[in-house]
């Protein structure tokens, strides 16, 4: 079974890595999902979902 085809995908040099690294950004419905191939990280975010990091919890 292929993967399919993505579309209206941006790509994004990661300034830390001198180049090395991008960042893919596209839109699935509601969603934003941010991929970096070269780490294996996959990070969706939308409006139903809680933040990942509550920065204004104590330390």
């Amino acid at each position: 079974m292929s993967k399919p085809e993505l579309r209206n995908v941006s790509n994004a040099v990661l300034p830390w890595s001198d180049g090395c690294m991008t960042a893919k950004i596209w839109q699935k419905g509601k969603r934003v999902v941010v991929s970096v191939p070269e780490l294996d990280i996959v990070v969706m975010a939308g409006p139903s979902q809680r933040p990942a990091c509550d920065y204004s919890a104590p330390y």
